[in-house]
């Protein structure tokens, strides 16, 4: 059992709470309700339901107190809630006060008074529930309990996020390739022709260069992070991506003859980074983090990254996404023939480019 749960770090998450905790408790787990949205006016009620085995409506008011300011309750505070929940339609047959706050004996007594108070006009019912209230009926209801204690207790400790160098879960690269256009032309004599034929066939004995060690300059790097944002120390950790579809080829930005024992392992559309055991420990606050190189398509696309860490203790799954916005450097190409006929619309088809190691591109 546990005595001192914390409290929920703001509102949002503590009327979550109650709602769980409430709808477990009333026996409506799927029928209790937010009234509203954030903005709206919501007559003093922040969730609503009708309980199993009732016909009438109870409300919860949720009231969450920052620890560093002023975490007590006031009477003002109750009469201005009960004034706002007496709006809400239909009647309510029972209203909670459900609040961060300590317990206070003297807030405790007055709400009891105004409960009275409230039962001998005919009016709703009233319960206050302080934080020390609340730990007790998590303790008590066993699926709120598991999810809040063991989940989301647990969530708080250890987490991770993967992220691209931007520090976001979305990068969009900018590859580079080249449009060719094929341009069909007459050619005037049978001169001009035969010069042209000789052009083309040195063309085709220099495209036989990019064998001969030659760079594709059209590969792209990008950096992932991994990012510990929790509480606690990440130890003995392995991050697996998986690249779904839309691209070309996936490397790391390491040379081969440096890739023994190095971290980072690729196959086929598999990413395992997983660094040694003295460098597999990320602190709070810190991150690791490691280069790929992709070739994508020639066309704008988007390639989902489905990403799975697991370390000592935790493990989690999520999806980041890489987009390639490509550039193109244009180069027309004539194509001379004899015949009329054999004149065609133009074509247009993309390459990559490609450099020599003296540093001339193709």
């Amino acid at each position: 059992m546990e005595k001192n749960l914390r409290r929920p770090k703001n509102w949002q998450d503590f009327e979550l709470l109650c709602k769980k905790l409430w709808g477990e408790i009333w026996g409506c787990p799927n029928n209790i309700k937010k009234n509203g949205r954030g903005g709206q006016n919501q007559d003093g009620v922040d969730i609503y339901a009708i309980p199993k085995g009732e016909k009438e409506y109870f409300g919860i008011q949720c009231k969450c107190k920052d620890e560093n300011l002023n975490p007590k309750l006031t009477k003002k505070d109750i009469d201005f809630i009960l004034v706002e929940a007496q709006k809400f339609t239909p009647k309510l047959k029972s209203f909670l006060i459900a609040t961060t706050s300590p317990k206070d004996s003297a807030i405790e007594e007055y709400v009891r008074l105004k409960n009275i108070e409230y039962l001998n006009k005919g009016l709703f019912s009233i319960e206050l529930y302080c934080w020390e209230d609340i730990v007790d009926l998590i303790n008590e209801n066993s699926s709120t309990f598991k999810w809040y204690v063991t989940e989301s207790k647990f969530r708080e400790k250890y987490d991770v996020e993967i992220l691209f160098q931007n520090a976001e879960k979305e990068f969009t690269i900018q590859p580079k390739f080249k449009k060719l256009i094929k341009r069909y032309k007459l050619a005037a004599d049978f001169g001009l022709s035969r010069m042209l034929s000789s052009q083309s066939y040195l063309h085709n004995q220099l495209s036989i260069l990019p064998l001969m060690g030659t760079v594709n300059k059209s590969w792209e790097n990008f950096e992932i992070i991994i990012y510990n944002n929790g509480a606690k120390v990440l130890e003995d950790f392995k991050l697996t991506l998986e690249f779904k579809e839309n691209y070309r080829g996936l490397d790391n930005d390491v040379p081969k003859f440096f890739r023994i024992n190095h971290p980072v392992d690729v196959t086929d559309n598999y990413v395992v980074y997983r660094p040694n055991k003295q460098d597999s420990l990320i602190v709070q606050r810190d991150f690791k983090s490691f280069e790929l190189t992709i070739l994508a398509h020639y066309e704008n696309s988007e390639i989902p990254i489905k990403w799975n860490f697991i370390s000592r203790d935790f493990d989690k799954s999520g999806e980041i996404i890489l987009y390639s916005r490509p550039s193109y450097t244009e180069e027309y190409r004539e194509i001379f023939v004899y015949k009329e006929e054999d004149l065609k619309a133009d074509e247009i088809f993309y390459e990559d480019i490609l450099e020599y190691g003296s540093g001339i591109s193709i």
